[in-house]
């Protein structure tokens, strides 16, 4: 990767500052792609600066001060993204001349101070620091998880992998694996889904012939995982009540090989079109995307439904702690009344969504929370309610070794966490309907 020019470390620069005025930086990064006319190298280089300037913000603040760098002048974005990019120690990341040219910052005492600021923090201060987190949140963690917050935290700085869902409607791991190595893509198979493969490099696949063909989507290992407990029967009917742009519709629809059906919900009719162009380069023509309204009765077709679905997955709208590599902006927006304002969205998506269940279905609850609230804490609330609904034993769904490798409380749940399984973190539960 070539250096950070002048001209891309401006934009990064700008991007930053728009986001902190409240802007998204998926957003502004397309809109400068497209206005500068980057290709895809420049591209990746530029949202790797932004991307590592907000995951790592507060921690960078931190050590600025810590040399006695004025962070609140107009030039805070830039030292931000300096100092980011050094902490990073990424190849995307050759800033000597940039940082050269702010002369006022000990760069060479930057590592340094970093690590006094680590040294001196303890507990909570330091969780927060690891993470960039709000202190709320860096309060949670530390409550739930202990000794083992400050090294989930600071995963949530680092960037993440970028895992492929090879489509079993398409092609196998290795003819899929063969097309992307003669496209220039290098590969490794993953460590927990059984059809994944992990993108190494800074590799554009939505350029490849393999991508509109419709080999593979891109999707996280953990919702990969997550996936594939839902576990559909052949031919079985399986209702995705928070579908979206339908990533784990289409991966389930592969599952059940082209047969039964996989019904896809959602409040939002643009990423239900998005579902539906998906779904047609997936070969996925069990795939039935129905747009419904926020509360209320569902339409007819949902209706008709009722009693009937052998599988409800419920990926739930949540904080998104667990993506919050993928989506580090969302750190500034995040407030503790946030967070139960959303627990309480879940139990209304969930009971509006229960009387699909067939008696003897699976509720699939899945969330990409890190927060017990909207795991643990929402389905014993939910099971609590409904007398009707028993834990299943995930060993019934995959053998025992194979979900025993990931962090289990009881055996009807599981966490995927991204300092121990390089995942994002997810929550999956499952609990059954009684006959």
């Amino acid at each position: 990767m070539p250096p950070v020019t002048k001209a891309q470390l401006e934009h990064a620069v700008a991007i930053l500052q728009q986001v902190r005025a409240g802007a998204r930086a998926s957003s502004e990064l397309g809109q400068t792609i497209a206005r500068e006319q980057l290709g895809p190298g420049q591209s990746e280089q530029l949202s790797g600066l932004v991307y590592a300037a907000l995951r790592r913000e507060r921690r960078v603040v931190a050590a600025l001060r810590e040399l006695g760098t004025n962070v609140t002048g107009p030039h805070a974005a830039k030292l931000t993204v300096l100092g980011a990019g050094l902490l990073e120690s990424s190849p995307w990341f050759e800033l000597e001349e940039a940082r050269a040219a702010w002369s006022e910052v000990s760069w060479q005492r930057f590592a340094q101070a970093d690590a006094a600021v680590l040294e001196r923090a303890s507990g909570v201060e330091k969780v927060a620091l690891l993470g960039s987190l709000p202190d709320f949140l860096a309060q949670l963690l530390h409550s739930e998880y202990g000794d083992v917050a400050a090294p989930l935290a600071a995963s949530l700085s680092e960037p993440a992998p970028r895992a492929l869902r090879i489509n079993s409607l398409r092609a196998d791991v290795a003819q899929a694996r063969e097309q992307l190595k003669k496209e220039g893509a290098r590969t490794e198979p993953g460590r927990w889904g059984r059809r994944t493969l992990v993108l190494e490099g800074a590799f554009n696949p939505f350029v490849t012939r393999a991508f509109h063909e419709g080999l593979f989507e891109l999707q996280d290992e953990g919702s990969q995982v997550a996936c594939e407990l839902v576990a559909p029967p052949p031919r079985g009917l399986v209702v995705d009540a928070c579908a979206g742009a339908g990533g784990k519709s289409l991966a389930v629809a592969a599952a059940l090989e082209g047969r039964g059906k996989v019904v896809g919900l959602d409040v939002d009719a643009h990423k239900l079109a998005e579902l539906r162009r998906r779904a047609k380069r997936a070969g996925a023509a069990n795939v039935q995307a129905v747009v419904i309204e926020e509360s209320g009765d569902f339409p007819p077709e949902v209706q008709a439904l009722v009693g009937k679905a052998e599988r409800l997955l419920i990926d739930a709208p949540c904080s998104g702690t667990g993506v919050l590599r993928r989506n580090p902006e969302a750190r500034a927006r995040l407030t503790l009344a946030a967070v139960d304002r959303m627990v309480e969205t879940q139990k209304a998506i969930v009971e509006r969504a229960l009387p699909l269940l067939a008696p003897g279905g699976r509720l699939v609850f899945v969330t990409c929370s890190l927060l017990r609230a909207e795991g643990e804490g929402l389905l014993a609330t939910v099971a609590d309610a409904h007398p009707e609904l028993a834990p299943v034993n995930l060993a019934e769904i995959y053998d025992r070794a194979y979900v025993e490798r990931f962090a289990r409380g009881a055996p009807h749940e599981l966490r995927l966490l991204p300092h121990l399984h390089g995942t994002d973190g997810f929550f999956v539960g499952v609990l059954r309907k009684k006959r």
